[in-house]
């Protein structure tokens, strides 16, 4: 009897929770909960920035040079003037870190590293593998990261069009996405 009733509390009590997961993946979703649930998130500025609570990093929603669409829920913007080879992606992210101008406020914006990139990775999504709510259907590319590979010239990117972590020559044009560390 008590497990009756736990079953009928667990079902009736989670349906609205598997529900909210729908808009993560608006296409191929696989039978999984989210890696990245949209409550995991702080949504402030309007939307242009989030924040992970899990991991109390700062994200930039929407990549750079592209602009957060509210009544869209995506980010607009030009894909080829948002690519970049790594020495500029680099550059931007330092220049916003010493700059006297605060971008969305904050100054301390820097390139992720592979975990931090990894970490928003939508699981759940078999093709567009990043939150949508979150980040916008446009928040799916490539990805620079800070992170060389080791004893190589390489640098180590994620895919959130599919999801995956590969490495990829610095010359290559990789889209931007900042991030910065919520202080407590």
């Amino acid at each position: 009897m008590m497990f009756k009733r736990s079953l009928i509390f667990y079902v009736f009590f989670s349906f609205p929770l598997f529900a909210a997961d729908d808009e993560i993946c608006p296409t191929k979703a696989i039978d999984m909960p989210a890696s990245t649930p949209s409550a995991q998130f702080d949504f402030e500025q309007d939307g242009d920035v989030v924040t992970d609570l899990k991991t109390g990093l700062m994200w930039t929603r929407c990549p750079w040079t592209y602009t957060w669409d509210a009544s869209n829920r995506t980010c607009v913007g030009d894909a080829v003037t948002g690519r970049m080879n790594w020495k500029s992606a680099l550059t931007i992210a330092d220049d916003n870190n010493v700059s006297d101008a605060a971008f969305l406020d904050y100054q301390d914006w820097r390139l992720p590293n592979i975990k931090e990139l990894a970490s928003i990775v939508e699981r759940k999504c078999a093709e567009f593998s990043i939150n949508h709510v979150v980040f916008g259907e446009s928040g799916a590319g490539v990805y620079w990261s800070n992170t060389h590979v080791l004893g190589k010239t390489d640098i180590r990117m994620v895919d959130f069009r599919s999801g995956t972590l590969g490495v990829t020559s610095p010359t290559s044009e990789k889209l931007l996405r900042l991030v910065r560390t919520v202080t407590p």
